[in-house]
């Protein structure tokens, strides 16, 4: 089967598994209504210049919101470029949907070349792609059920990282760059799915070593690894030292708590949806490990270090989601931040992917390859059979809600959610519809931009006076009056916590700004560094290789 058919048998079948979607955003529920909302605010300040908007000041009714200082920004920079062809917040839910499906015929694409560089036939490799695709996990879980947009991008970018691993041990020219950037989208994309995605794709690939190459793959593994980290610097630097700023008992206590969630716990899970959810795509995940094991069994694989490593991932995983591991999912253990132990089930969905491609070709082997194949190729619509039912019961049991569904609160356009609550935003409400007060009623102001961290006023007042501006302190203000020197900002106490701006009599020109701090600016600058480092090795590669092929003829002639 050739790549072009393949190719589009992957984009068919990623359109129809969002078919929903695409007819309707709403179909996808969970977190979707979050999603959709900071992509209207994230794309309007996109295309007002800010590229990087870290501070979106609209939500919160006006008060402003840190979200893009914590969160990662690829899955919200991606569906704002299509805000010329989708615009306004009245389409956010559709961009974001295209962006996923674009994601889903990615991470497709990567199983395939990941299980081609293994070695595995085209039919296998397009198989462990269709099953990529159609665990339940993937295709209804963080879909459908979760709107888990973020995680789902970063699931996109994994497979990629398996590939690349092949490339470092095959010494292809550019195996190291593609998995440098292969980390740094992922840090990029989700930063639960980075704390176990990117220590799974290291290992990946120093478990492919041999004795022959086993220092080579190391060095280079970590050295690449490190050079992601280093392109993802700039949104490391800021999340990793602004966390304290936020509340975050929001997302590590209370019933977000990682043991509350964790397999055959003799406690029900908060969120009983969920659970039901999860256990029959952990049920799915080994019934299926047991139906690809009885067809390999006794058979060569085609890259033996590879399944290995896939066999051990899986139990080692499986025994991570359940109440046995419970010791290490301690609030104050760094993995802890993974929040959810359920979320490696991504990880089960690329390691069945790559054990379904290599079966394909193991089945052969056997004396009933006919049954094997028939097996396999049943896989597809046993999985799409699945995922059809699961939100076919998802869609039965929202009709059969009483109550008013999404909640006010989830369906209020300019609240954020309220781990980004820096301030009480209920006192917002005494500014009325305007977004400064002042303190003296005479002072007349006028706005002249409103951007995300840069605010412009013109100030004419009678007397020395405050201005109180409809932001939050978050991590600081500096302001300063007709061009002169930059000084902090004055604060409402808590839990206001609302910009002050100290003005004098007369008219003035009032510039207050939210410098980035030294993290920021330091991490702004690795990436930089990183990203020359990355193009001048690239480009040092290439003429090298340019080089050789020259020597080469030469010595031909």
């Amino acid at each position: 089967m050739d790549s072009r058919r393949s190719t589009l048998l992957i984009c068919a079948l990623s359109v129809l598994l969002m078919a929903p979607a695409l007819i309707d955003p709403a179909a996808m529920t969970g977190d979707s209504y979050i999603a959709y909302r900071w992509q209207g605010y994230f794309a309007e300040a996109f295309w007002r210049g800010d590229l990087w908007p870290r501070w979106l000041p609209d939500l919160n009714f006006g008060s402003g919101s840190p979200v893009f200082f914590i969160y990662p920004p690829l899955s919200q920079w991606l569906p704002a470029l299509l805000d010329p062809i989708l615009p306004g917040p009245a389409w956010s839910g559709s961009r974001v949907v295209v962006i996923l499906l674009i994601a889903r015929v990615v991470g497709g694409l990567g199983v395939l070349r990941w299980l081609r560089a293994m070695g595995v036939s085209p039919k296998g490799a397009l198989l462990g792609a269709a099953i990529y695709l159609l665990l339940p996990y993937h295709a209804f879980m963080d879909t459908y059920q979760r709107a888990a947009c973020a995680e789902l991008v970063g699931m996109a970018v994994l497979p990629w990282g398996l590939r690349y691993a092949h490339a470092i041990r095959a010494v292809e020219r550019s195996g190291w760059a593609g998995f440098a950037i292969s980390i740094a989208a992922l840090l990029y994309s989700h930063a639960p799915t980075a704390l176990f995605g990117a220590p799974f794709l290291c290992l990946y690939a120093v478990a492919l070593a041999d004795r022959g190459n086993a220092l080579r793959i190391w060095v280079t593994t970590a050295l690449a690894a490190a050079l992601g980290i280093g392109l993802a610097a700039a949104y490391l630097g800021p999340a990793l030292t602004q966390v304290d700023l936020i509340n975050g008992r929001h997302l590590f206590n209370g019933i977000y708590k990682p043991t509350n969630y964790l397999f055959f716990s003799a406690a029900r899970w908060p969120d009983p949806g969920i659970e039901g959810a999860a256990l029959i795509c952990l049920g799915i995940h080994v019934l299926m490990l047991g139906v690809l094991a009885a067809i390999t069994w006794r058979t060569k694989p085609v890259d033996g270090r590879a399944r290995l490593f896939l066999l051990v991932a899986f139990a080692i995983v499986l025994i991570l989601m359940t109440d046995v591991a419970r010791p290490l999912w301690r609030e104050d253990l760094p993995w802890a931040r993974i929040q959810f132990a359920w979320r490696m089930l991504t990880l089960h969905t690329l390691i069945l992917a790559g054990l379904g491609g290599m079966a394909w070709d193991a089945a052969g082997q056997g004396r009933r390859a006919k049954r094997g194949y028939v097996l396999l190729l049943a896989l597809v619509p046993a999985l799409f059979v699945a995922d059809a039912g699961m939100l076919g019961i998802r869609v039965w049991r929202a009709a059969q809600r009483t109550e008013n569904w999404p909640p006010a609160y989830l369906k209020d356009y300019r609240r954020d959610v309220n781990e980004y609550w820096v301030g009480d935003f209920e006192h917002a409400r005494r500014f009325g519809p305007d977004r400064v007060i002042t303190v003296d009623r005479a002072t007349e102001v006028a706005v002249l931009q409103w951007k995300s961290r840069a605010i412009t006023l013109v100030a004419d007042a009678p007397v020395t006076t405050r201005i109180i501006v409809r932001q939050w302190v978050y991590s600081g203000w500096e302001m300063r009056v007709d061009g002169g020197a930059w000084r902090p900002t004055e604060r409402l106490p808590a839990p206001d916590n609302y910009v002050v701006a100290p003005v004098p009599a007369g008219r003035h020109r009032v510039e207050i700004i939210m410098p980035a701090l030294p993290a920021e600016r330091i991490g702004a600058g690795i990436s930089w560094v990183s990203l020359a480092l990355l193009l001048a090795l690239l480009a040092a590669g290439r003429i090298a290789s340019r080089g050789a092929l020259v020597r080469n003829r030469g010595g031909s002639i």
